[in-house]
């Protein structure tokens, strides 16, 4: 087992497409943890975010929520 645990940092202004469809790629190709730093997207527009990307980690708290506390509050979310 490793000592290190990769962890992608999300910026969809670097992101052509859907940042939830290029997250679904990390995923598929191996990254075993998301942090959701999306510091500027309203509550309501990072709890949409956060829905759609803790359902593809194989377990949830892999999702890091970054900024809106109240969203993972609102989400039972684990990891924040």
């Amino acid at each position: 087992m490793s000592m290190f645990r990769c962890v992608a940092i999300t910026n969809r202004h670097l992101v052509r497409g859907r940042l939830a469809d290029q997250i679904r790629l990390l995923v598929a190709g191996g990254i075993p943890s998301i942090l959701l730093r999306e510091k500027d997207l309203s509550q309501e527009e990072y709890a949409g975010l956060a829905r759609a990307v803790i359902p593809l980690m194989s377990v949830p708290g892999d999702c890091i929520l970054h900024h809106h506390i109240d969203v993972a509050r609102d989400l039972h979310h684990p990891a924040i």
